[in-house]
């Protein structure tokens, strides 16, 4: 997980503020934002894209590791292993 400091993370707190108004949905909706930024504010090249796609894939091992697998421990506990 990035650790920033709390002043920037005041700000981006906005940022997720819009995209709750905006009712940005995971069926689509943010694989828009995330590619159009990309596309629009990434400056080209290798390694600017290379380093983009590793947040990217960081971030999905984190929401992995921190909600995905605690969430099916929770589930396997209620219902049982398959």
């Amino acid at each position: 997980m990035p650790y920033i400091k709390q002043e920037r993370r005041d700000q981006l707190e906005q940022l997720l503020f819009e995209m709750v108004e905006a009712k940005l949905k995971h069926n689509g909706d943010t694989h828009f934002v995330l590619f159009s930024y990309a596309k629009h504010h990434i400056e080209p090249s290798y390694n600017n894209y290379k380093a983009y796609i590793g947040e990217l894939e960081e971030c999905a091992s984190m929401i992995r590791s921190e909600m995905l697998v605690p969430y099916e421990r929770i589930k396997k506990e209620e219902n049982g292993d398959v």
